[in-house]
This record gives C-alpha cells, sequence and structure tokens, in this order.
C-alpha cells in the first residue's frame, strides 16, 4: 500500500512538472515612458462604479453604479457595506472634459439591478443586462434601447441563442440546487459582456459570481439572430472575467488569474479570429497590473485613451505614447456627419442605410441624434466602395456613393453631411423648364 501511494506521488509530480514544462507565462509589455493613472472624480460616487464602455470617438462612457439616489433604487448590504442596486450611467465628453454622469431612465434602469451597458460608436443604442423583466420568457438576459431625443425606448431582448444558453444555465443550476439541501440562490452569474462595435459579435463572462468564470462567444448571422454560445479557448482553469472587444473587431482584452502574473486578476490582451480562435496572449503589464485584481479595461478605436476601474472607481490613462502593442491591431472605420434640414438648418432624424455598392448588400442600418444630427457607424474595413442612403417621410431620398481610402492603423473617419428637402422645397429651387419633367416623374413613380 505504502508503494502504491508513493508511485502515486511520484506520477503527480512527473504530470505537474510536464504541465508546468508547457506552460509559457504571457509577455508583459514594457512602456517607455511612465504613464500616469489619473481618478476621474466628475464620473465617480462614494458607490462602486464599474463595467464601463466607451465609444470608439471617445465621446459617450456608460457604466454601473451602485449609488442609488433614483425613485426604484432598492438598499443593500454586501459584505457589511451598504449600496443600491444597479443602475446604469452615461456621461459625455465636452471641450475635452467629460461632463456629469446622468442615469438612464425606467425604461432601462429597475429595482431588479441593471449592469454591463454596452454602446453602439454613436451612443443611440445600448445594450444592458437586466435578470429582471422575466428574462426566461422575454429574449434576456441581455436588451437593446434605443435613444429618441432624450427618451430611451422600451427594451427588446436580444434572445436567439444568447436566451438560450442562459436558459440551459439557469435549468441546470436549478437541478444542481434541488440535489443540495438548503441551496436556494442562484450559482451562476456573469461579470462582463462586450458587444462588438458593429453589433455582430457578443462575448461575456460565464460562472459562479464568487469563483471562476470563462468566455463565450456568440455571433449574429444574417437573419441577425445570436448564435449559441460556445467557450473560448483563451479561457483556462482559473478565472477569466471583464472582456472588451476594441473598435477593430479584432483586438480583445480580458482579466484572468490563469496565467500568472502579479497576483489576482491580471489584464491581458489577444486577437480574436473569424474562426473564433484567438492569438498570442499578452499581459498588458504596469501600472494596469498590480498585485491586487485588476480588470474592465477599455480604449478607444485610436488606443490613446484607455480607461479602466480598481477599488470600484473608474480611472484614465493617456496612452498615446504607450507601447503599440497595447493599442488595437487594425483599423477602425467609422462614418460620420449630420443630417439636417435644408431650409433651417435644423437637425433631423433620418433613416440611415450603408449599402455595399458592389454586391448592393446592406452592411448597417440606424438612425441618427434627433438633437443634434449626428451619425456615426463603424463597417467593415475590407468595404471598398459603399453608398449612404438617407430616407425620411415626405422628404426627398439623399444617397451618396464613397470609394474608401487606404485606411491606416487605429481609427479612420470619413465625414460626410446631408441636407434634405422635401418635394416642394426642391422644385422652388430648380428652373421651370426642368419643373414640369420632374413632377412627370414624381407621378409616374
Amino acid at each position: 500500500m505504502k508503494k502504491t501511494y508513493i508511485l502515486i506521488i511520484l506520477l503527480f509530480l512527473i504530470k505537474a512538472n510536464i504541465v508546468s514544462a508547457q506552460f509559457k507565462p504571457p509577455r508583459i509589455l514594457k512602456h517607455n515612458i511612465p504613464i500616469q493613472i489619473q481618478n476621474l472624480y466628475t464620473l465617480n460616487s462614494t458607490f462602486k462604479e464599474s463595467n464601463i464602455c466607451i465609444s470608439p470617438d471617445g465621446q459617450y462612457i456608460f457604466f454601473m453604479s451602485l449609488r442609488g439616489g433614483q425613485p426604484w433604487s432598492k438598499g443593500r448590504i454586501q459584505n457589511g457595506i451598504k449600496s443600491f442596486d444597479g443602475d446604469i450611467w452615461r456621461a459625455k465628453k465636452a471641450n475635452k472634459q467629460w461632463e456629469f454622469p446622468i442615469v438612464l431612465g425606467a425604461n432601462i434602469n429597475t429595482n431588479d439591478g441593471e449592469d454591463e451597458p454596452n454602446i453602439s460608436p454613436d451612443g443611440q443604442n445600448v445594450v444592458f443586462q437586466s435578470w429582471g423583466r422575466n428574462w426566461e420568457t422575454t429574449g434576456g438576459p441581455y436588451y437593446q434601447s434605443a435613444l429618441t431625443g432624450t427618451q430611451w425606448g422600451t427594451a427588446v431582448g436580444l434572445g436567439g441563442g444568447i436566451n438560450q444558453f442562459f436558459n440551459q444555465i439557469a435549468l441546470m443550476d436549478s437541478q444542481n440546487r434541488s440535489i443540495i439541501l438548503g441551496e436556494k440562490e442562484n450559482n451562476y452569474a456573469t461579470d462582463g459582456a462586450t458587444l462588438s462595435a458593429d453589433g455582430k459579435i457578443f462575448i461575456v463572462a460565464v460562472g459562479q459570481y464568487t469563483g471562476k468564470m470563462d468566455l463565450y462567444i456568440s455571433r449574429k448571422n444574417d437573419a441577425n439572430v445570436w448564435s449559441y454560445p460556445k467557450r473560448l479557448p483563451i479561457s483556462t482553469l482559473g478565472n477569466e472575467r471583464s472582456p472588451f472587444l476594441a473598435a477593430d473587431g479584432k483586438s480583445l482584452y480580458f482579466a484572468s488569474d490563469g496565467y500568472g502574473g502579479w497576483g489576482g486578476l491580471d489584464i491581458h490582451k489577444t486577437t480574436l479570429n473569424d474562426d473564433d480562435t484567438c492569438g498570442e496572449v499578452i499581459n498588458v503589464g504596469s501600472p494596469f497590473n498590480t498585485w491586487q485584481d485588476d480588470y474592465g479595461l477599455v480604449l478607444i478605436a485610436s488606443g490613446d485613451e484607455a480607461y479602466f476601474v480598481r477599488e470600484g472607481d473608474i480611472y484614465f490613462a493617456n496612452t498615446q505614447n504607450a507601447n503599440s502593442e497595447l493599442k488595437p491591431n487594425a483599423s477602425t472605420l467609422m462614418l460620420t456627419g449630420k443630417i439636417m434640414l435644408k431650409k433651417t438648418k435644423q437637425p433631423t432624424r433620418t433613416n440611415i442605410k450603408i449599402i455595399d455598392a458592389s454586391t448592393q448588400k446592406i452592411i448597417s442600418e440606424t438612425k441618427n441624434d434627433a438633437i443634434t444630427g449626428n451619425y456615426a457607424i463603424v463597417i467593415p474595413t475590407n468595404t471598398q466602395q459603399i453608398e449612404i442612403e438617407i430616407t425620411k417621410l415626405k422628404h426627398r431620398k439623399e444617397t451618396k456613393e464613397l470609394q474608401i481610402p487606404i485606411l491606416l492603423k487605429g481609427l479612420n473617419k470619413i465625414n460626410t453631411d446631408f441636407f434634405l428637402q422635401t418635394d416642394e422645397e426642391y422644385l422652388a429651387e430648380i428652373p421651370k423648364e426642368n419643373a414640369a419633367s420632374f413632377e412627370e416623374e414624381t407621378r409616374l413613380k
């Protein structure tokens, strides 16, 4: 028996040494100049802030806060500390400074707690998590809402494979808890989700909130249905949380304690491939990683600004001169502009379609900001020529063709403004000899 016991120990040690020999800790990025960290007091409160997201151009920031102070707020005690249910807050940048954040309305926030916001490039759409709303049957627990003027619309569940995935997890957890006497609380949770700038890739950390989590990915197909999430290969036997997919749709940042490092969770970066495999994993280095748990890093498309959470506060770092490997790997192409009424020069809300000129396939559909008239859309960088189509009821359709230039690494912007007219306004401007033919063409249509 003793010999058998010794043999088992020897086999265990040999296996451990083999695993240890195979494991190579990731490269740690070295930054040539010191990177200064700044607490964003304008955004922070005395309560916890977390799960931040940033628009590709750095003009909008969304985050979760436990500060409460709303009609629906519900107090709670967690680890002996009083706080409130989570709400989603939003802030805009003006003159290079963040304005005071405002809470999203009751169409989004409830007393059940909302979290993990993700915003569209123009700040007009938000995807968020909510475990209320009868999520099992309403397409949750992730929902989308659109901004019209100053009001957020009714939240609609993402549905598809994402909803099926969480329903299956909930069912399995319920069955496991029924076996364990006295086990009443859910043993599954999420801690961070990210949506690509084009709205077609979704990655989420799933597992036990106080235990280990893995990263899962879902993609939206041509029918706008989300696939059943599958585990990403960068997930380890350790703990992975707080994924962030940069605006290029390739650079993936996440926190993990499964790759060694300073201790606790460290922030890492990898490249997401089209087949859901991943490239080399690298540690983003100091000052982002310390002996504490470090997570929640997000960057704007150029990579020159970084935001992250430390000890429940939001911090900022100017990364313009940081190691280039910290920044997104590929180019990001953003179409921007303003849509206004030609006669009054006032902003107007319209429907926007981006069409691939070679295939006539619709790349993206959205609306612009009703108050400012601004729009911002991220499109695939392999597109060579596009058509921008602007439509509004009782107004003439406006279409422009654009040839995409050679793109640089980081954020590439193409600005195109539109000025809409009614048929009557157009007729009043054209020569009388052309008006008759225009009216005949309109009648035949």
